[in-house]
């Protein structure tokens, strides 16, 4: 699985993160275990990969080659985890519970060190105009900008930040705080009937990431050097919504179609309850017991 397409199951995660802060009291152990044993999986491979780019060389066109594709799968799935973290956290937050931000923090904390030791080796070559380089600092940058715009969705969700801390709130994530506060102004103006986003919003929006990071010079996309872990993060992290968020074809349920279920549930409740209510209410003649 390629780091874009972590982006995207990124937007899936934002876009719907209203319905899995608000309406999923307590998450899945066994997701957020996967979740956690995935990533530590992925961090030790690419460890590895960084040990092995830091005895390589200073300069050996394989060693260019090998920290291009590190540095690609570091810096794009950082937005993916950056915004599980938000996520999970804004939901602790919301139940009271220090439930699925620790493992989520963790996480983010062993991306973030990665990304470090991948900056250490650039700067360890003393070549900071090199190309290599220089398309790692403007990945970085895009890396940055895609998860302040898709934190914006999640920004509305986690009411005030706090007048001296940001912690526990989905600002907290951010590269720039500014900036998300304006994509999320700009969120707000999307919203359809009930607060919601409109199917065509993340029609724009995955098509957006995938033209934001498909090569333009044509050919495939670098390939990531842990595409199978990644692929086991991301199917965690989906898990997150719990089964019934799926329909029987395993796409993720529309909000709409989420909304009507849960109406009619609450529709057939309300007849059972009402029905229960008359029977305990209703006292036959005593002419009907003799």
């Amino acid at each position: 699985m390629h780091a874009r397409e972590l982006i995207e199951v990124a937007a899936t995660l934002c876009l719907d993160a209203g319905r899995l802060i608000d309406e999923s009291p307590k998450l899945c152990q066994a997701t957020l275990a996967e979740y956690w044993a995935a990533s530590r999986c992925r961090l030790d491979d690419w460890g590895r990969q960084l040990s092995a780019l830091a005895n390589h060389g200073r300069s050996t066109q394989l060693a260019d080659v090998d920290a291009n594709a590190l540095s690609t799968d570091l810096l794009l799935t950082q937005v993916h985890t950056r915004c599980v973290a938000a996520i999970a956290v804004a939901h602790d937050r919301r139940i009271g519970e220090d439930d699925a931000g620790p493992i989520a923090r963790n996480t983010l904390a062993g991306h973030d060190e990665a990304i470090g030791r991948l900056e250490a080796i650039y700067k360890a070559r003393q070549r900071p105009r090199s190309p290599a380089a220089t398309s790692f600092r403007l990945l970085a940058r895009r890396a940055e900008r895609w998860t302040d715009l898709l934190l914006g969705y999640v920004l509305p969700l986690c009411g005030s930040p706090g007048a001296t801390s940001p912690a526990g709130h989905a600002i907290e994530f951010t590269f720039d705080p500014a900036r998300a506060q304006e994509f999320a102004y700009d969120a707000h103006c999307q919203t359809g009937e009930g607060g919601r986003w409109t199917p065509a919003v993340s029609r724009v929006l995955h098509a957006a990431i995938h033209q934001a990071f498909t090569p333009t010079t044509g050919g495939e996309p670098v390939a990531a050097p842990a595409g199978d872990l990644n692929r086991r993060v991301a199917g965690a992290s989906l898990g997150l919504f719990g089964p019934e968020a799926f329909d029987a074809h395993g796409l993720l349920r529309t909000a709409w179609l989420h909304r009507l279920e849960q109406t009619a549930d609450d529709t057939v409740g309300m007849v059972e309850d009402l029905f229960a209510e008359e029977q305990r209410s209703f006292r036959p003649p005593a002419r009907w017991t003799q």
